[in-house]
């Protein structure tokens, strides 16, 4: 069955491969953006708003519902994804992430739970980093702030149970960072369990998973190669 579904954060990079995988799989899909555009060729709803903004994440999750005729599927995926210590850490950034990356899920998945009918179902999905598991010191802010958004599907699975169900998808590598070096994302996959870094329609197919299992909720899955369980400080060194 087709499903109707919001990504925010979707005009690029793994967004915008969700956002590509679900529109090839069928489904009716919007995206959410803040500045950048995606693709032209990309049959979706665009939808344009800051999420640091308390009122965006509500007013994107009406307009999805609005112009698609409804909504069953919401893909929280949009993250400030910046570089802080212990030693950087200023109360601006730490609360620029927590606003984006943890705020801001958590309002779209209430205006989402208040918008559905009685008899209605629905699915959240909670895109995460495989950092939750052996969190490094390097991107404090952020990882905590996916820490505590992986922490709210377990915290909300019940409550929000049986009309919509809550999960997170915790990718490893699939993208090259600003800065690395060429062919270091391949250097980084070798060194992994599975000898290979996470291709994007991997974790689309994991997104494909949830939407078409209604028997799953509260649960994170980790599409990271195996990365998850080693200690990061084995994968990224030079041994």
């Amino acid at each position: 069955m087709a499903e109707r579904i919001l990504i925010t954060g979707g005009a690029r990079r793994l967004g915008l491969a969700l956002a590509q995988a679900m529109v090839a799989a069928g489904h009716r899909v919007a995206v959410h953006t803040r500045r950048s555009r995606p693709p032209a060729d990309l049959d979706a709803v665009l939808l344009q708003g800051d999420l640091d903004d308390p009122s965006v994440p509500a007013r994107i999750v009406g307009e999805a519902r609005a112009r698609m005729g409804g909504l069953s599927v919401l893909v929280n995926n949009a993250a400030r994804f910046e570089p802080d210590r212990i030693e950087s850490l200023d109360a601006a950034s730490f609360g620029a992430h927590m606003a984006t990356n943890l705020r801001a899920p958590l309002l779209a998945i209430q205006a989402f739970a208040a918008a559905l009918g009685q008899d209605d179902r629905g699915l959240a999905v909670n895109i995460v980093d495989q950092k939750i598991r052996h969190p490094g010191a390097g991107y404090l802010s952020y990882t905590l702030s996916k820490i505590a958004l992986e922490g709210a599907v377990r915290a909300l699975a019940a409550d929000l149970a049986p009309g919509l169900r809550i999960a997170a998808i915790a990718p490893g590598f699939v993208y090259e960072s600003a800065g690395m070096k060429p062919g270091r994302l391949g250097t980084l996959g070798a060194r992994l369990p599975l000898r290979r870094p996470v291709r994007p329609e991997e974790v689309a197919a994991a997104l494909s998973y949830l939407i078409e299992t209604p028997s799953v909720t509260g649960e994170t899955l980790f599409v990271d190669s195996g990365e998850s369980l080693r200690a990061r400080s084995v994968i990224l060194g030079a041994s």
